[in-house]
């Protein structure tokens, strides 16, 4: 956009007026136009019309370019200047130039003035810039002046090349306890406990920007010897590269800083002791559903050992009684009574159903122990290092506890991929899939659709819990993972779920938890876990 909305012509022809007022308009379409063609007229104008763009013919009956020039010059020394002419000779032209006019363009060439007019506006912006670059910079300067000066912190410049303090705010001269003009004739090395060669090495690396915090000791004046800590970095001052220097005393940090630690293993101990908490409080709420698995098998099988004791207590009558008839009939002459006694106790049928009563019965006691184990593996707190799993049995463990949670509401499909082993916490990831498969149960209202599916892809491996649910509402999903956060019911939810999960999956096993969902649609939960990378449990505390 250009910056000339007034636009002021001396000129005394009005026909050249015409010709040049049609060239402006094709440039400047929006522009103001205001013709004068005397010197008095011109004059009035440039108060009264208060224009930013002046073109002027040089020769006039009253005056000429020369004259204008100067006069518009004293109206305001940097207002546009062209000069448009008939004729006129290349040493006047040198001369207007030289005096202060933007351009020179002959009446014949018209076509020139657009260029012009362009070439005008630049000037304009670039002198517009230059006149804010002046200006920031004396507020930059201020605004370094008043925060050096009135800082509370201790700040040096340092002249990297010999260490020699170019300047130091009131705090510092306070905190090292010699003057200001004192400071000013002393290096930094007579403030560091350094070796020269040592420090020589420190300032290079800050003037090169390949540092800027340190930990130094600084001596006082009083011969004090305090443990400071030092930001500094590269600064430009009249042409010349210097340090600036931010100092701390960092003493009474020390123990603060004991106190920090302490407070940090304790939270680290209470954040620990929060997620093992949710953890039992989900196999709490699964326990009656739990114990439902367990008492089904174990119930067949005190069924089946109650029939095998009847089936033992025939065998042995049978036995008995075939022992008694040998020694009362050694010719076998017994052999019917025998017979007779294997009808009425059915010893036919004993030895037929033991071996089904057998393996039913030893079934049911796997069955036991899966559940059981299966139960341990998120009772447990997990070990210091990750083991060696298949995410795929995991999730089989999963299942094995919240069955009882979702074979009433669900009907649960499974398509696992081949994955190879994972290093990780099984224990945790047990507890992901189990708040993601619980919570896929919970959003069903009524008997709907889960469905478990795994693969390997891009050295990660990718496990997605769907569900046919309520879905989420939109504004929900960017707090979904906050501490806390729920839209269930009372009672019906902590708000820690999702947010200890997602704290698993991405902090302890530098992973990725994300969510589509739909209202009314339902809802999947994507959990991402690279092969190669993950962090060791320790080594990403610190």
């Amino acid at each position: 956009m250009s910056p000339f909305t007034r636009v002021l012509l001396l000129e005394d022809q009005p026909a050249d007026a015409e010709l040049i007022e049609l060239e402006l308009k094709k440039n400047l379409p929006g522009a103001e136009l205001l013709v004068v063609d005397g010197q008095d007229v011109f004059i009035a104008a440039m108060s009264s019309f208060q224009p930013d763009l002046i073109l002027s013919d040089y020769l006039l009956p009253d005056c000429n370019g020369m004259d204008a020039l100067r006069l518009a010059q004293s109206y305001d020394s940097e207002i546009p200047f062209i000069i448009v002419t008939g004729a006129t000779n290349e040493e006047t032209a040198v001369a207007c130039m030289r005096a202060g006019a933007w351009n020179y363009i002959l009446k014949n060439h018209l076509v020139r003035l657009g260029p012009a007019i362009d070439a005008a506006a630049e000037r304009c912006r670039l002198r517009a810039e230059h006149r804010r670059d002046l200006e920031l910079l004396k507020e930059r300067e201020a605004r370094y002046s008043s925060l050096f000066n009135n800082n509370h912190a201790v700040m040096l410049i340092i002249d990297p090349a010999d260490g020699r303090i170019i300047d130091a705010n009131p705090a510092a001269a306070a905190y090292y306890g010699w003057g200001r003009e004192r400071l000013l004739t002393m290096t930094v090395g007579e403030l560091n406990t350094l070796s020269p060669e040592e420090l020589k090495r420190e300032m290079a690396r800050a003037a090169g920007e390949l540092r800027n915090h340190f930990f130094f000791r600084h001596r006082r004046a009083d011969g004090s010897i305090r443990d400071v800590e030092v930001f500094s970095g590269p600064i430009e001052m009249e042409g010349r590269k210097l340090l600036y220097s931010i100092v701390h005393d960092v003493g009474r940090r020390v123990e603060a800083e004991r106190e920090l630690k302490k407070a940090l293993a304790e939270l680290k101990e209470a954040q620990s002791h929060m997620v093992q908490q949710e953890k039992m409080a989900s196999v709490g709420m699964l326990a009656a559903g739990v114990a439902h698995e367990i008492n089904n098998p174990v119930g067949f099988i005190s069924s089946n050992l109650n029939t095998l004791k009847k089936y033992a207590e025939r065998l042995a009558e049978y036995f008995r009684l075939r022992e008694e008839r040998t020694k009362i009939c050694p010719d076998r002459s017994c052999e019917k009574d025998l017979v007779e006694a294997a009808v009425r106790l059915k010893i036919e049928y004993i030895l037929h159903d033991l071996p089904d009563l057998i393996k039913e019965s030893l079934e049911g006691t796997e069955r036991v122990r899966d559940i059981v184990l299966s139960l341990k593996s998120f009772s447990r707190v997990d070990q210091p290092r990750r083991d060696l799993v298949d995410i795929n049995g995991c999730l089989e463990d999963t299942l094995r506890i919240v069955w009882n949670e979702l074979k009433y509401k669900a009907t649960v499909s499974k398509d696992y991929g081949e994955l190879p082993e994972i290093s990780c916490y099984p224990g945790q990831l047990n507890q992901v899939f189990m708040n993601l498969l619980i919570n896929a149960g919970q959003a069903l209202a009524e008997k709907g659709e889960i469905g478990i599916r795994t693969w390997f892809a891009a050295d990660e491996i990718h496990v997605a819990v769907s569900d046919n649910g309520c879905g989420i509402a939109p504004e929900n999903i960017p707090r979904l993972f906050e501490p806390f956060f729920t839209t269930k019911e009372v009672g019906k939810g902590t708000g820690l779920g999702l947010s200890i999960s997602y704290d698993i999956v991405t902090r302890q096993h530098g992973g990725r938890l994300e969510v589509e969902s739909r209202p009314g649609r339902g809802s999947t939960f994507t959990v991402h876990l690279p092969l190669r990378g993950v962090p060791e449990k320790g080594a990403q505390d610190e």
